[in-house]
């Protein structure tokens, strides 16, 4: 399917396909140890199942045995980066319904388009909101709803640049921790 016939989402959770809040099984997927027990420490302030991976391989051995809810993918990983983690998710029958979600530093339309392109539904750039990550973590959603979208990775994140530029507590986590 071109990038054209399909419709992702983005951060923004406004779509009525998309239902939450709940509590989900969430896998983080991010070579940096601090950056992910960041991320799966506020996510389980939400109530979440959360579990961690820190590289593609591994990611792809969890997500097969906990079948988590939503997967949030670093893009920048070595050996398997999370665009080829997210397509071998997207093969397997199990993964199909599973809502990917980058989550990376580096923030490029192309990234976006690509990032939309093998299968993830929503992209947030580092450091994301705590209440994007909650949004985001509480959704569900099936593989009927996912398929033939396309909306939000054109238009970018749903939040203006100014809000973007402003500290987070994920943010001043980081820099509290060091990371």
């Amino acid at each position: 399917m071109s990038g054209r016939n399909k419709k992702c989402l983005c951060a923004g959770m406004r779509d009525s396909s998309v239902r939450g809040p709940r509590a989900n099984r969430v896998l983080v997927v991010d070579d940096s140890d601090d950056a992910a027990w960041a991320v799966a420490s506020l996510l389980q302030t939400g109530g979440h199942e959360v579990h961690v991976a820190h590289t593609g391989p591994r990611a792809l051995d969890l997500a097969e045995r906990l079948q988590p809810h939503v997967i949030f993918l670093d893009l920048a990983m070595p050996d398997m980066d999370g665009f080829e983690t997210a397509m071998r998710i997207r093969r397997r029958r199990w993964g199909k319904s599973i809502l990917l979600c980058a989550l990376t530093a580096f923030d490029t339309p192309e990234l976006r388009e690509r990032s939309c392109d093998v299968g993830m539904d929503r992209y947030l750039p580092k450091p994301a909101e705590l209440d994007e990550l909650l949004a985001v973590a509480a959704a569900t959603f099936t593989e009927a709803d996912r398929v033939g979208r396309r909306d939000g990775f054109d238009g970018l994140v749903n939040r203006p640049r100014e809000i973007a530029a402003r500290p987070t507590r994920l943010q001043a986590l980081h820099t509290n921790q060091g990371v």
